[in-house]
Formats: structure tokens, sequence, C-alpha cells
């Protein structure tokens, strides 16, 4: 599994990942019960043992009977001060936040005005919109922890349920959030790069690079956009490879870049292992997005359960599902928890973006550096 030690977390966000790490493992070690975790958290020797037990004890009732073997059937916490600090539309400047199931407005074409004199009428905006819902959409995680690890208080158990539980959550969202060919399903938003204006990559070289970046500024400017929330999104490989070109005086082109972000002409950068290298050679892509346009509906809700004794099918790509799912189950070997001794962890996150204007987003292609 890749973790979210994809690229180095300053001390806040370090922070905030290790808070939600031990969310988690308290749940484990009390199986799923808010109640007892919280008790858990406050006896443990952690840093962050009052703000754990907090969010524990302000967590909602559980959301279903608890079975005969003491489980919740779900939790329900506000999680989103955790996980969206975390995330790449949570670390972009400018961006704005909508309720679900609201409808949202989406400019495709200008608006325009004009100064008028006295007694002249007034020229008729050429506005054309969009609508869209920004319904619920659910992104979830199941991760396996053992009893022994669950009760252990070694600070590398801590940190194997942190990295997994935070990791394969804020993972999902990412990877849906940048990639190129995503439209928008029942299941998952399209992703902000999905029918934004595209350029491809002419070279590695400075001349090259330079030129490149400029057609993505330029693509926003054309399209409206003042820069002022505008942020690069490149994988740390990406952002290494520009940090090393030399100018003509030996020196850093882009001093101002690392594999961790820090700005590029001018613009913030934001780093992360979730922008894929895919083919033969190995391909990358860049994205120059104004948060200003971008909305997230995000309310923070998550549910968390946990399990001894349920059965789970131990692939990243399951086949069981239900018999109410469209798509037909395929029947395969299921692990027991009881059996192994082992804590189901699910935890459920809601949330939506999108692009509320056409050309907001540019994309360079097919880099190779």
């Amino acid at each position: 599994m890749q973790r979210l030690s994809e690229r180095p977390l300053d001390p806040v966000h370090a922070h905030i990942k290790s808070r939600l790490g031990n969310v988690c493992k308290a749940l484990a070690a009390c199986k799923g019960q808010a109640r007892a975790a919280a008790d858990y958290a406050e006896a443990q020797p952690w840093g962050n043992r009052d703000e754990v037990a907090r969010l524990l004890k302000g967590s909602v009732a559980a959301l279903g009977p608890a079975d005969a073997t003491g489980f919740a059937s779900a939790q329900q916490f506000n999680l989103g001060p955790l996980v969206r600090p975390l995330t790449i539309v949570g670390r972009i400047p400018g961006v704005r936040h909508a309720p679900f199931d609201t409808r949202l407005i989406s400019l495709v074409d200008g608006i325009t005005g004009n100064f008028i004199g006295p007694g002249e009428p007034i020229p008729m905006s050429r506005a054309l919109f969009s609508a869209s819902l920004m319904r619920r959409k659910k992104v979830s995680s199941l991760t396996i922890v053992t009893k022994e690890l669950a009760a252990t208080s070694d600070p590398r158990a801590q940190k194997t349920i942190e990295d997994d539980a935070v990791g394969a959550t804020v993972l999902a969202e990412n990877q849906a959030f940048v990639a190129l060919e995503s439209p928008e399903t029942d299941e998952r938003p399209a992703s902000i790069a999905y029918g934004a204006p595209t350029f491809y990559s002419t070279g590695g070289a400075l001349a090259n690079v330079d030129a490149d970046l400029a057609f993505l500024i330029e693509s926003l400017i054309a399209n409206g956009s003042t820069l002022e929330f505008a942020t690069w999104i490149m994988s740390p490989i990406t952002a290494s490879s520009i940090a090393r070109l030399r100018g003509t005086g030996g020196g850093a082109a882009y001093p101002d870049i690392s594999v961790s972000g820090g700005s590029l002409l001018g613009l913030p950068v934001i780093t992360s292992g979730s922008i894929a290298r895919n083919g033969s050679p190995l391909e990358s892509h860049i994205i120059l997005a104004d948060g200003a346009h971008v909305v997230i509906a995000d309310s923070g809700e998550a549910e968390v359960s946990g399990s001894q004794y349920a059965a789970v099918e131990m692939l990243d790509n399951p086949t069981n599902q239900s018999y109410g799912s469209p798509i037909a189950p395929i029947a395969t070997t299921m692990v027991s928890m009881f059996q192994t001794e082992s804590i189901a962890i699910k935890v459920t996150r809601f949330v939506n973006w999108a692009v509320n204007k056409s050309g907001a987003i540019a994309v360079l292609r097919n880099i190779s550096y």
C-alpha cells in the first residue's frame, strides 16, 4: 500500500495526521466503541491524548445498534479538520466551500460589463451558465490490524495504524482529484483535470520547461483568471527535476521549488505522489489550478466502524459485490477476522468537488522529467 508519507509533512500536518492515527488506534483497541476509546486515549502517554479523547467524546451516537459482540455498526465523527489539510484540495488557496445537495452554478462563458453614458442602454451580457448538483460522494478505506498491534503502546505500532488508516483515505481522494481521464460517475467526482485545456510537453530542457509553464499561465489568464489563487500541482519527482535545472550562469533556474513544494514562477506548488507516472518511458503531468474556481462540499462527517467478527476479501480490487449491485458478484476467498485475531477498521468520508468556471484549470501532459 502506498502510504501518506509520499511527501514530507510539515510539523502542523504531521500533528494532524498523528491525531487521526491515534483516533483509529483507540477505536481498534476498544472494538469501535467511542466512549471506551476516549477513556483508553486518556490513559495513553500520547502528547495529543486530550485532543484525541475530546474528539472521541464528541462523536455522534452509533448509527446502528451494537451487535452481539459489542461493536457499534458505525460511529460518526467530524474528521474533516483532520483529513482536509492532508489532501490536495485542502491545501489549494482560495477554494470555495458549499453544502451538499445544493445546485452549483458554473460559469461556462464570461460576463462582460461596460461604462455607459447618461440615458444609454446597458448592454446585455452573453454569459453562459451550467448547473450541477453537489451530491454526497463516498470515499472509504478498510484497514486490517492485529489485536496485538491495536493493544501495544509501541510508537511504531501507532505509526503503522496512522499511515494505513489515514493514508488509504487521503490517497484515494487525491488520486481522484488529479487523475487525467476521469469523468464524473455516480460513485466519484470528475477530476479537476478532466476536460481542462491541455498542452503537451515539448521537452525537459530549460527553454522547453519555461515555455510550457508559460502556456499554462497564459491559458488561465486568457480564461479570466487573476492568478491570485493559482497553484501548481505536480509529483515530487517532477518538482525535483525542475529544481535541478540550471541557468546560463550555473545557478538554479527555479530556486524556490523543492520536492515538498515551495513556489514556481511566483505561484505556490503542491507536490503529491498521487500524480501518476505511467507508460514506458514514464510520463507524468502538471496541473495549474485557480483555486478561486474550485468548489468543495465537505461537511467533515465521517463514519468509523470496527469489527473483530467480520470476513474480509483481502484484495484491493474486491469482486464480492452485494446482489443489489449492478455488477454480478464473483465468489472469492474470505479471511475471518476472528480466526486470525485481527480487527477490521473501516473509515468512510463524504466529499465532492467541482470546477465552476471553464478554463480555470490547465494541464501539461507527457512530462518525462
